[in-house]
């Protein structure tokens, strides 16, 4: 029964159209990686014949004119000390939809599930490109952008997982689409299909799991291209893995191939837990180019394995470090501002998190043990509504450390509280 329902998947295919959304979710140079990478998916989609009028992008620039940027208008994932690297922005950047302060959850949802009317009062754009997939085709969605524990980040505003499923069960229901494939990168990404139903033809495969940050790669000191420092970390783990595995040798590979490619790899340097969710055992034996389209392999310069990996909430901190260590002595001054100013904002986001643990423990010692251990389980719903309190009220920003996650889930472990802000920002 198994073989007869995949032989159907296959036929199918076939006769699809391919249809893809791009998500790259926040701005700024710590960000580099995320318009970096997203940036590198769109071009390997084109070039493997996904039609731009079947792909829509939302994203940022910023990072092209920035002025750390020793390359401006370019974008690598990948160092190459002695070589010009593989700049992507000429294959994606102009092919952008939805441009930096247009970008939010809102315009996501509503682009994927071809909501034209919804769209354009959100951007102002007539006749605005949305997916517009029908009951035979498929749908590819690539994401990347900073999560916590059943949320993420999409621009201007934020993405809870009971929204995304809510979209997926909706386009599902109206018939549009027949296969769904997500590509989610994000610290935490995994929470975002936890209920995620089988039986809904949808995929996912998530940079990480419930319980984990992402990391980054590509960082200084191996920041290299043609002799100089870019100065920031150039791509992620998860990305760089799938597309480095598409570049070199192809989309043949089915989605469960990939994902054992993917998830042996990072799990080998990191705790980063890339996941899989949903129809697994249909969708994740189809073969990546049924969705991305048939990518012919080109021979480039010489890759080498991602190094200088970062967890991702530690980033700002290494870049201004590593920026203070390269300055040179007329600029040495504004260096160690700027990392200054980094510690500082990071000592206030743990100084946030440790008085809401106080606030809850009303002890110092059971406090600060919080911060050092898990608990066995906890109201993921209590953590997650803690995370978006201290940013609203206080101010905290992704990404989440983990001692901080910590100290919420031992907040959380008898079940869902509230808490006074008053007495925590």
């Amino acid at each position: 029964m198994k073989f007869v329902l995949f032989l159907s998947i296959l036929v199918s295919v076939a006769l699809a159209d391919k249809w893809a959304l791009f998500v790259s979710g926040n701005f700024g140079w710590y960000n580099y990686c995320i318009t970096s990478t997203i940036c590198r998916g769109y071009t390997i989609l084109h070039d493997a014949g996904v039609p731009e009028d079947h792909m829509v992008y939302m994203g940022f620039n910023d990072i092209l004119h920035d002025p750390d940027n020793p390359y401006p208008g370019q974008i690598f994932t990948d160092p190459d000390p002695e070589g010009p690297g593989i700049d992507y922005a000429p294959g994606c950047l102009p092919h952008i939809d939805y441009l930096n302060k247009m970008v939010s959850a809102e315009l996501f949802m509503a682009t994927l599930s071809g909501n034209k009317e919804e769209v354009t009062k959100l951007t102002g754009i007539e006749n605005p490109r949305v997916i517009e997939s029908g009951p035979e085709d498929t749908v590819f969605v690539y994401y990347m952008d900073h999560g916590a524990i059943g949320f993420c980040e999409v621009g201007k505003s934020d993405l809870h997982e009971e929204v995304l499923i809510s979209t997926i069960n909706k386009m599902y229901e109206n018939k549009q689409y027949k296969q769904l494939v997500f590509y989610f990168e994000a610290c935490h990404s995994g929470s975002m299909f936890r209920k995620l139903q089988k039986g809904k033809n949808v995929y996912a495969m998530t940079g990480s799991d419930t319980e984990h940050s992402a990391w980054m790669n590509n960082c200084p000191p191996n920041d290299v291209v043609n002799g100089k420092h870019v100065g920031a970390c150039l791509g992620a783990w998860f990305d760089n893995f799938w597309m480095q595995e598409v570049t070199d040798n192809g989309a043949d590979l089915t989605h469960n191939e990939m994902f054992k490619i993917v998830h042996e790899k990072t799990a080998a340097e990191t705790d980063q837990n890339v996941s899989q969710f949903g129809d697994i055992e249909t969708i994740g034996e189809m073969a990546v180019k049924d969705f991305i389209g048939d990518y012919k392999p080109v021979k480039k310069a010489a890759h080498a394995e991602p190094k200088s990996m970062v967890r991702y909430e530690d980033v700002p901190k290494h870049l201004a470090m590593w920026k203070a260590i390269r300055a040179d002595s007329n600029a040495r001054s504004d260096a160690m501002a700027e990392l200054e100013k980094v510690v500082r904002d990071e000592a206030r986001k743990e100084i946030m998190v440790m008085r809401a643990a106080r606030e809850y423990f009303k002890d110092d010692k059971l406090a600060d043990a919080a911060a050092k251990s898990r608990p066995a389980s906890y109201s993921q719903e209590c953590v997650r509504d803690i995370t978006t309190s201290l940013m609203a009220v206080c101010g905290y920003t992704l990404p989440l450390h983990d001692s901080h996650l910590s100290v919420m889930e031992n907040i959380c472990a008898n079940g869902y509280v509230q808490l006074d802000y008053t007495n925590i920002c």
